[in-house]
């Protein structure tokens, strides 16, 4: 953090400036990517783009050999443009417009899934030829955001499914499932991955050979030394994954191999880019307030982003931020801290980023950090709610990154790329 602090410093005019800005550390992406190889090996991450879309981001995770998880076709344009290659993506929205099965079928993307019969009609007429994953519903109960009572099928639709897809000659060759973002916990995949054997016993009866395991997402975005000790942890997950796709998936003699040619892959997001962005936004205004009786001393700031912008998840999810004052320790010591209210720019009541908020006392012009701002938070369109500007980017490469990219022969097109986005030499 403070090698981000630094930087900011170093490579942002905070004294002229009232954009807000966003900092992808490259490094945090390679660390995490290291980390998913030396825990689950066997399982290939496909990196779910809805959960942050950046352009860098996206190039990295492409040349570190990840795969996309795309839900739309102007995210399967996005990541063929960045150099990734068809058979490296999934198509993984189970409800998809008839333009974006033909434009798949077109740029040869053809693993896919479905839930439901219609889903199973429009790929026999538009991608007969496509390669399907039949997702079914799990248990999410443990998760932030539920996903199953939108996606996925019973395990009773499941096998009418798999008998309509066999009549209608299209090739299902696995299973998919998904936790719920933000999984809270572990023993969550156990019971998925137990229910997806089962799944594919079914398939098998009816004479398919299925060959691909799609564990979903769901894994924590946040380093575990950062968690609460309640909150699970990617190695309690890991271990966990490891150990049920062994014992469900095992082969007859029980060697510890898996089943017959068996692909098992996920499709994480918030793992690989919640902690690899900063965010940094400026006071606007404050305005110091009491209550009728004058004993309820508080400052409102308003900041130059908020939750049209990089702070969604005040919204969604209830998420408590941590304001980081971009101020000498010097400085901070001769402040008194008051509870504070942190709002957004916009004119919408519902713009909160955080109530109840103890914080130093700021002034209009100084400048506030928010670390792990990758999820489901920045804004990367031009222009958002209210015609409130975007935050600019810039890109951290540390010089262990750097290495990483040089060894990986990959860092002189990543680092030509790169200069479209702000980056410099540092």
């Amino acid at each position: 953090m403070n090698d981000i602090i630094e930087f900011n410093r170093n490579n942002i005019d905070l004294n002229n400036s009232e954009l807000p800005y966003s900092i992808f550390n490259v490094e945090d992406v390679i660390e995490k990517y290291s980390q998913w190889c030396r825990l689950m090996p066997r399982i290939r991450p496909y990196y779910a783009v809805k959960a942050n879309p950046s352009l860098p981001l996206l190039k990295v995770l492409n040349k570190l050999g990840v795969g996309f998880d795309c839900a739309s076709q102007h995210e399967i344009e996005t990541v063929l443009e960045l150099g990734a290659k068809p058979e490296s993506i999934i198509f993984a929205n189970t409800c998809k417009t008839n333009a974006s099965l033909v434009y798949s079928r077109d740029e040869d993307i053809d693993l896919m899934t479905f839930d439901c019969l219609e889903e199973l009609k429009k790929i026999q007429i538009r991608h007969p030829e496509a390669r399907l994953l039949v997702r079914i519903k799990v248990d999410d109960t443990d998760s932030k955001v539920r996903l199953n009572r939108k996606f996925g099928c019973s395990m009773t639709d499941a096998l009418n499914l798999l008998s309509a897809a066999k009549q209608m000659g299209l090739f299902v060759i696995g299973v998919a499932f998904h936790v719920g973002s933000g999984a809270q916990s572990a023993d969550a995949y156990d019971l998925a991955i137990a229910r997806a054997r089962q799944v594919f016993d079914m398939a098998e009866a009816l004479g398919y050979k299925m060959s691909v395991l799609d564990i979903g997402g769901g894994f924590p975005g946040l380093w575990s030394h950062s968690l609460d000790n309640n909150e699970i942890t990617f190695e309690q997950m890991a271990k966990v994954v490891n150990t049920a796709i062994d014992k469900h998936f095992a082969t007859i003699d029980d060697n510890g191999h898996w089943y017959d040619n068996l692909t098992v892959m996920a499709e994480p997001g918030t793992y690989f880019c919640e902690t690899a962005f900063t965010v940094l936004t400026r006071v606007l205004s404050r305005r110091e307030v009491s209550d009728d009786q004058n004993n309820w001393p508080h400052i409102m700031y308003t900041l130059n982003d908020g939750a049209y912008g990089s702070f969604k998840d005040s919204i969604y999810i209830r998420k408590v931020y941590e304001p980081i004052p971009l101020l000498s320790s010097d400085i901070i010591a001769k402040r008194q801290p008051y509870n504070s209210i942190l709002w957004g720019p916009t004119c919408c009541s519902q713009d909160c980023i955080q109530d109840n908020c103890p914080l130093v006392e700021m002034f209009i012009g100084e400048w506030l950090m928010f670390a792990n701002m990758g999820a489901y938070s920045t804004n990367f369109d031009n222009i958002g709610f209210n015609g409130m500007p975007a935050p600019v980017y810039r890109i951290y490469v540390s010089y262990k990154a750097k290495q990483v990219l040089i060894k990986r022969n990959v860092w002189k097109p990543i680092r030509s790329y790169f200069y479209q986005f702000g980056y410099n030499q540092q």
